[in-house]
């Protein structure tokens, strides 16, 4: 062979190389297409689901009113009720005795009705927040409450789909944090966004288990020397490290295929970062992970620090 032909064999090999590149990349951009496409084919399936939501939200409101007024009227008239069998002289002694204590049963259940019916109402002015609410509008909003009542949802989503699911509930929250003005709107979907991968990381783990395994959710709050701190920790499958370093990019996910986009998390970061705040991560696979949000005493000041808002994860 000749020195030409050896020199043309060799331009070959590399414009053959460089289309096999280039073909990869193409492969590449093609799957983050695609997967940007499901995105935006879910993003709108949301949108009619939101709008379904506020639609039956509005409806179950009305009806809910009315089970908080009636109970605190009922509640009214079983005092009076008390006062009448207390001061009557016409009521035998054994006689009154036991219409207290039916009015004590009353007063009691009547309780747990009031009690029910106001975390119902949480419920639906979250749904009706989420589908109605801008999302510029910055409020004074009690996190450990959102916290709360997130977790509270996410649970019961996940039970949706697995009637056995379980999990033991665990708080560690400070309730000297006083309100902060956030979107809440947005924060609430952070939330629920780590909430709900956890709820998922224990069921996956469960299933996988045996009956000693005990599934534990713990959410906890604290103020520090910069702010305050919302964790969320879950015993499940764990994060693998090669995971663990990019899992707040687009379309990075431990779930499989059709299970998720990979723009949860991404999206929460976002949505931390508008706060001026950042997330730390710990895992360890198959024990536990953990995720937590910082963010100022101030997070709608304009003006303050933002920090390296890159460092974002901790391993």
């Amino acid at each position: 062979m000749s020195n030409q032909e050896a020199e043309r064999l060799s331009q070959l090999e590399e414009m053959t190389q460089e289309i096999e590149a280039k073909n990869r990349d193409l492969e590449h951009a093609l799957e983050r297409l695609h997967k940007a496409q499901q995105q935006i084919v879910a993003e709108e399936k949301l949108s009619s689901l939101g709008q379904l939501a506020a639609g039956v939200a509005h409806e179950i409101k009305n009806p809910l009113n009315f089970i908080k007024n009636f109970n605190e009227v009922s509640l009214e008239l079983i005092e009076e009720i008390g006062e009448v069998v207390t001061d009557s002289s016409t009521i035998e002694k054994g006689v009154a005795e036991d219409i207290n204590e039916i009015l004590g049963d009353l007063r009691t259940n009547l309780g747990k009705v009031g009690e029910h019916s106001h975390r119902a109402d949480g419920i639906v002015r979250s749904m009706l927040e989420h589908s109605r609410g801008k999302t510029d509008e910055w409020r004074e909003t009690d996190l450990n409450a959102m916290l709360k009542q997130y977790r509270d949802l996410a649970y019961h989503a996940t039970r949706a789909e697995n009637t056995e699911f379980n999990i033991t509930n665990v708080e560690d929250l400070d309730d000297n944090i006083p309100p902060l003005i956030v979107v809440p709107q947005d924060i609430s979907r952070a939330f629920l966004n780590m909430l709900t991968n956890s709820c998922q990381a224990i069921e996956e783990k469960a299933r996988g288990c045996t009956d000693d395994f005990d599934p534990q959710l713990t959410i906890g709050s604290r103020r520090t020397d910069e702010g305050y701190e919302f964790w969320v920790r879950d015993n499940g499958t764990g994060i693998p490290d090669d995971i663990l370093q990019h899992m707040f990019e687009p379309f990075v996910t431990t779930k499989g295929t059709g299970q998720g986009t990979g723009l949860g998390l991404s999206l929460t970061m976002d949505i931390v970062q508008r706060h001026k705040g950042h997330i730390n991560v710990e895992s360890e696979v198959g024990e536990y992970t953990s995720i937590t949000i910082q963010l100022p005493f101030d997070p709608a000041n304009k003006d303050s620090d933002d920090g390296n808002n890159d460092d974002q994860t901790a391993a």
